[in-house]
């Protein structure tokens, strides 16, 4: 998987200078499009800070990170939550069929 890190290797000074890198990239997301609807997000600061965690994995930049747990919530407020359960679920079933037959018991 592409990290930010790997994408930017790909880009020129130029590119990272352009409003349409800023545009495209910065503002874009879930996240402002949420903002542009309701002017407001009220971010639960501990899912946030899980997200933003997470998101490392995708970057070394805490901001971008943040960027993009932030679009994340915005779709879903629990969104990492849910994300760390069924990462877990699945570390300890080997798979979906042994999981739905544990449940039906």
């Amino acid at each position: 998987m592409k990290t930010f890190n790997d994408y930017l290797e790909n880009v020129t000074k130029d590119d990272l200078t352009s409003s349409n890198f800023e545009k495209d990239f910065v503002n874009a997301g879930e996240y402002n499009k949420y903002i542009k609807k309701h002017k407001s997000l009220d971010v639960d600061s501990q899912e946030l800070s899980i997200g933003k965690d997470i998101e490392m994995e995708h970057t070394t930049d805490v901001s971008i990170s943040e960027r993009i747990a932030l679009d994340h919530i915005a779709e879903i407020p629990n969104y990492y939550t849910w994300l760390v359960w069924m990462e877990d679920l699945a570390k300890k079933y080997s798979n979906p069929t042994e999981f739905e037959e544990k449940l039906r018991e």
